[in-house]
């Protein structure tokens, strides 16, 4: 078992359920805060090979070094997640982390993504009479030319760098 923090827990074990050709696939057990998710790691192996204790394939072989890289590297990926999940100021749960791994979530924003939101939202001001039209047409202007070459963002006296983090500001 690897703890990597104090709230998130990694067990990874052959499924003996789902034996297929004598080889049972891998699987690991997220649990945060007390909530626990199950993901298969698409590896299968024989069972007799696997040690519990150490969490990975036993033998000096090229495949067993392959599998247990493979593991390191699935616990670097999760605990990269998680570290994600929380510099973001979320609450973690087993299920988002889950899904931060396997790729399900938000669909990432690129910064013309965000420059088409804010100048939606701006024009929806302009109507309302809060905001000057003179500067909905350089937003605009902005958009269509080359002239955004470098662009720095500041929140909170933070220099922003990812676009997640300007979404939550």
């Amino acid at each position: 078992m690897y703890q990597v923090h104090q709230a998130l827990t990694l067990l990874f074990w052959p499924k003996k359920q789902k034996v297929i050709d004598s080889k049972s696939v891998i699987y690991v057990r997220l649990t945060v805060n007390n909530q626990r998710v199950e993901i298969s790691t698409g590896i299968s192996i024989d069972p007799l090979l696997w040690d519990q204790k150490a969490q990975k394939v036993i033998g000096k072989t090229e495949a067993a070094k392959n599998i247990n890289v493979q593991l390191s590297s699935i616990v670097s990926n999760i605990n990269k997640n998680f570290s994600i999940l929380t510099s973001l100021d979320k609450t973690v749960t087993a299920e988002l982390l889950k899904n931060a791994y396997v790729g399900i979530g938000p669909k990432p924003r690129s910064l013309c993504d965000i420059f088409d939101f804010h100048i939606q939202k701006f024009e929806q001001k302009v109507k309302a009479g809060h905001k000057s039209p003179g500067s909905l047409a350089r937003f605009k202007i902005a958009k269509q030319g080359d002239c955004i070459y470098e662009i720095t963002i500041w929140c909170n006296r933070q220099k922003v760098v990812r676009v997640e983090i300007l979404i939550h500001c």
